[in-house]
């Protein structure tokens, strides 16, 4: 019975480091821009310096995904920016993960640019049971630093097991040259309460923002430790006044006795519906508004 335990478990072994081997030969044909895919990882450089690293929700996800925003935002800003924005309302404890892998691979940032919704302080959904684990490649350092920062075992599982798929071997580069889509007439406000309603998963949970300011804290500890400025702001949307968001403006304002941080709502400094897509995202028109009349403003 021992000599057959040994057997299984050296057999297991072996199968999966040629399992390992063959993905990091499928893994090592993928090199994505930021505008190509989803994925962080995937189009993260090494040993780059960049102005500024963008973080956040898909909120600031749009302002690399799409194309010409990238192409805006850079021209603008002049310097080389990288998002690790985290799509499909991704959470703050995923942004540390990404963080902590921008590091990792030696790279360097003089500004972080946080465009933190506060929903992402309140529930473990856009967090530890975010999908974001999908849509990156199989790594050692993310896959340890997963179970150091109470990634569920069912997350990580499914981190493993979705890159053995054929939707990960073969996936391609899905560029969006730009993005014209408008929202029509006026916002509706009901539509805006239920989609508020919608992101906020376990309502104004204290507990949960106690908790999530930790990590919000171990953020900002990174950040000072490789001698990055943060600015952290709330991004322009339909929605209006978010819940939560005097809390979490409470707590910046305790982080600041410890931290080199400024803080900027920009929450309702557009109202044009013609520069959203939808209610929670800016189209190119809008990003082309916001880099030149907000954000060009206070990073320069």
């Amino acid at each position: 019975m021992k000599r057959f335990v040994i057997k299984l478990g050296a057999f297991a072994l072996v199968n999966a480091i040629i399992a390992g081997a063959v993905l990091a030969r499928i893994d090592s044909g993928y090199a994505f821009e930021q505008f190509e895919t989803d994925s962080v990882l995937l189009s993260m450089p090494h040993n780059e310096e960049v102005g500024v690293l963008v973080m956040g929700t898909s909120r600031a996800r749009v302002l690399t995904r799409v194309r010409c925003n990238l192409e805006c935002l850079e021209r603008e800003l002049g310097c080389k920016v990288f998002n690790i924005a985290v799509p499909f309302g991704g959470g703050i404890v995923p942004e540390k993960l990404y963080l902590g892998e921008f590091y990792g691979r030696g790279n360097r940032v003089r500004t972080i640019l946080f465009f933190l919704d506060p929903f992402t302080m309140f529930s473990p959904q856009p967090n530890q049971d975010h999908r974001f684990v999908y849509y990156e490649p199989l790594r050692p350092s993310l896959l340890l630093a997963m179970a150091r920062n109470e990634i569920p075992f069912r997350r990580i599982l499914i981190y493993v097991q979705s890159k053995f798929t054929w939707r990960w071997i073969s996936q391609t580069a899905g560029t969006v040259p730009c993005d014209f889509e408008t929202v029509k007439g006026k916002p509706d406000p009901e539509k805006a309460r239920m989609r508020v309603e919608s992101l906020y998963f376990d309502g104004l949970n204290d507990g949960y923002f106690e908790h999530y300011a930790e990590t919000l804290r171990d953020i900002l500890e990174m950040a000072k430790q490789h001698g990055a400025r943060v600015v952290v702001a709330l991004p322009p949307t339909l929605l209006g006044p978010q819940p939560g968001a005097d809390r979490l403006m409470r707590q910046l304002d305790e982080f600041k006795k410890s931290y080199e941080l400024v803080f900027y709502d920009f929450t309702g400094v557009i109202t044009d519906t013609a520069l959203f897509s939808d209610y929670d995202h800016l189209n190119s028109p809008g990003v082309e508004t916001f880099v030149k009349e907000h954000l060009k403003l206070v990073l320069n």
